[in-house]
């Protein structure tokens, strides 16, 4: 009863980090796809402003400073972006490594549960 129990409570465990596994998973590439989508939305700005900005020589200077502020505010973005990713990757390693550890635990339950199935079988025939 007590192996189980344990077998259960593991089972459960596995299975809750199992899905925060899946959730950061999720996270994960809903935060690339968002940074993958701005870069190119950004891409696409700076580029329909540089062909804009050509014709004038002092509002080329003005739009290539409000390109360069642009331009630092994305790096900040993408800096926060990645170390964002960076996170939900070692949450992501963490949970692996729990979830081996269970799996290992209800293995050697299992085996467990066998030899004193394979004991108390043998007690019955004497």
């Amino acid at each position: 009863d007590q192996l189980k129990a344990t077998q259960t409570r593991l089972d459960g465990e596995i299975d809750q980090h199992t899905q925060v596994l899946e959730d950061a998973t999720v996270k994960r590439q809903k935060l690339q796809s968002l940074l993958e989508d701005n870069l190119i939305m950004r891409r696409t700005e700076l580029t329909e402003s540089s062909s804009r900005s050509r014709p004038g020589a002092s509002n080329a200077n003005v739009s290539q400073a409000q390109m360069k502020e642009d331009l630092a505010q994305k790096k900040r973005e993408l800096e926060e972006a990645a170390q964002t990713t960076d996170d939900v990757d070692r949450q992501l390693s963490e949970v692996k490594t729990t979830d081996e550890k269970l799996r290992a635990e209800i293995v050697a339950i299992k085996n467990e549960l066998e030899k004193l199935k394979t004991e108390d079988s043998s007690y019955q025939k004497k």
